[in-house]
Order: C-alpha cells, then structure tokens, then sequence
C-alpha cells in the first residue's frame, strides 16, 4: 500500500542515546502523534468508531492536505524558538495551549508569534453507571465483590490505608483485591489496579470531571456524594457487591465551552499580552489510533483498535491548524500574523453560561 499523505519524515534526538523503548526513527512511540495528524489532515474513513462510541465518518480538517513529520527529542523546550523561525519565513505555528488550568497563567506556549489553542467541549460526554447488589431492578447483570481500597493495604510490601485508600501503586493487597471491584478515594489511571488482578474500580473524588478517559478495565469516576451512597451500602451488608455498566454516550447541550483542565492566560511573563487566541474542539475527539498500542495505553490492556478518543489541547490544535490550513490555501501570500488574525477576529463570542458549572 502506498501512503502519499506522508511527504517527508525526520528524527531528532541531541543524545545518541537510545532506551529500548525508543525507535530509531520518525515513527511515535505512542497513538499520540496519531491522533493528532489524521486530526489535521486525515482522509474520510467511513464506519469509524471506538468500541461502538462515537460512531461516524471521521476525517482532518483538511483531508487534502499533506504532512511532514519531526520526532523530536531534546532536553530543552525549543517551540518557542523554532516558531520564531518557522514565522520569518512565513510558516503559522500552531501550539496547544496545555492542560495544567484551570489556575491563571498556567499555559504552556505562549510565544506572541504562534498561535495558542485552547480546548473546548463538543456535542458529546460519557456517563458510566455503578449499580450496587441491593437494587433488584439490576438481578440479571453480574455482580462482583466490592471492597474498599482502605481496608485492603498491602501490608507485606510496606503499605497502611493511608496509601491504599487512594489505590496507589504496589498498595492493594493481590490476595485480597484480585476479581473484585475497588472503591478508592482518588482519581487513577487504573494502572495500579489492573496490575493487583481487580475487575473494575470505582474512583470517588470531589473534583468535577469534564472529559472521559479510556481505561484498561471497567472503571466509573463519581462525587463524594455518589461516594457516601455506596459506603453507606458497603457498612450495611457483609456481602456488598456491585457491577460497572458499559458506558452510554450522551448530548452535552451546553457546549462548546473551555474545559475546565485547559490552561489559563494571560502571558505568565508578560501579563499584558492575553493568551491563548483561540479555543477549538478537544475534548472527546476520535481520531486515528496505531496498532498494537493500547487504547489506554496501559501495560496489560490487549485491545487493538484503529481509532481512539481522547481530550487535550493537544487534541484542539489540530482542529486550529486545519483552519489555519484552508485561510493559507485561499491567500497564499497572507503572514502569519494575517492568518491568525483573521482567526481570531472571525471567531464567535459566547457569553459565560452559569449552567455549566452546575452541569454533571
């Protein structure tokens, strides 16, 4: 099979030192560079899905398009200057703002002279159902043991709850976790979970959750609310159990608006200079995903799927970048400072909405 999307490919790396996980080569090591080109200018596949979800023709921003790709891999953070470059010259440089929001001036990239993505909802979000053994309505799903991470630690390996509560690496007991579901009192990525052999896990925190994740096994994130529910379920009975449902995809009516994790402005070095410049669609995005790498990207996760759905800024670039891409084929003699100008000042306004942030 010919690939003609692919016009040229370089790899970088100061260090000639290379790890076993490294490939020598332009090629990722991981689904995120994927993800984010066949965003930006993938081809229209049709029947495109992740597991059933978020079903339908998927393509970039700009199918025609072509792309050349850098894999770099230096001890500095060498955007800004590249971007500088990439500008006299007469090439926008599009950069993902960051996910460390939302605290003030928390944005990643925010030379003057690119062009700094936030992320936003879509018409989409997730919702995962916990159902707990004392409602007869569920009696035809299974049901498995429910047990609190707190009162499982680890204790040969050197763990008390203090640390098991929370289901942290190395801190749940094997023998006693292993084909049950784990209740903890922290957000996770489930990596420590499925390594101690656990069938689901329930993760009870009280901050809000805006996007979805995929994890390597079935997993639910509720409130404390939700949380106090289900331990006061637990105390009531010496055989709780419970089960996680698969997952349903819902409107969001209420978007677009900034996600919550998507980093702040202004300019943290020059707070005069309001940053980001643009919000795109990055939450819940399916795209492109490589074989053999894990949706999760968890070690023990066998599944092997074509697309995946992720949340990011660096998601919502790509989406900037594609507009970019089409104002620069119909003025091909526009500076960068033009294309994104007229970005910007094109863009539609959309007053603050107190709904969202009651919005579950």
């Amino acid at each position: 099979m010919q690939c003609r999307k692919i016009i040229g490919a370089r790899y970088y790396k100061r260090s000639e030192n290379f790890s076993d996980q490294d490939i020598v080569s332009p090629r990722g090591t991981n689904g995120h560079g994927t993800h984010t080109v066949s965003t930006a200018v993938g081809g229209l596949v049709h029947h495109a899905y992740l597991e059933g979800f978020a079903a339908g023709t998927a393509r970039g921003a700009v199918p025609s398009a072509r792309i050349a790709d850098n894999e770099k891999n230096y001890f500095t953070d060498s955007i800004a200057i590249g971007s500088f470059h990439a500008m006299q010259h007469g090439i926008l440089t599009s950069t993902s703002a960051g996910n460390d929001g939302p605290s003030p001036s928390s944005i990643s990239n925010f030379s003057p002279w690119s062009l700094s993505v936030a992320a936003s909802t879509i018409d989409r979000r997730f919702v995962t159902s916990v159902l707990l053994g004392n409602n007869l309505m569920y009696q035809n799903n299974r049901l498995y043991p429910l047990i609190y991470g707190g009162d499982v630690p680890n204790v040969v390996g050197g763990f008390n709850s203090s640390k098991s509560r929370f289901c942290e690496k190395g801190s749940l007991d094997r023998k006693l976790v292993e084909g049950k579901i784990v209740i903890c009192d922290a957000d996770s990525d489930g990596k420590a979970a499925i390594s101690a052999g656990v069938v689901g896990i329930i993760m009870r925190d009280g901050g809000r959750r805006y996007s979805s994740l995929v994890y390597p096994l079935p997993a639910s994130y509720i409130g404390v609310r939700d949380g106090n529910h289900i331990e006061r379920y637990m105390n009531s009975t010496s055989n709780a159990s419970t089960t996680i449902l698969r997952s349903t995809e819902l409107p969001n009516f209420i978007a677009p608006y900034v996600v919550s994790f998507s980093s702040r402005g202004p300019d943290p070095v020059n707070n005069e200079l309001l940053k980001p410049d643009i919000a795109a669609p990055g939450v819940h995005i399916l795209a492109a995903w490589p074989p053999g790498h894990p949706p999760s990207e968890v070690l023990g996760d066998l599944r092997d799927v074509g697309y995946n759905i992720l949340s990011g800024t660096s998601m919502a670039c790509p989406h900037a970048t594609g507009a970019a891409a089409y104002v620069k084929s119909f003025h091909p003699k526009w500076s960068p400072a033009a294309i994104k100008s007229a970005l910007m000042t094109t863009g539609n306004y959309q007053a603050e909405n107190d709904t969202v942030n009651n919005y579950q």
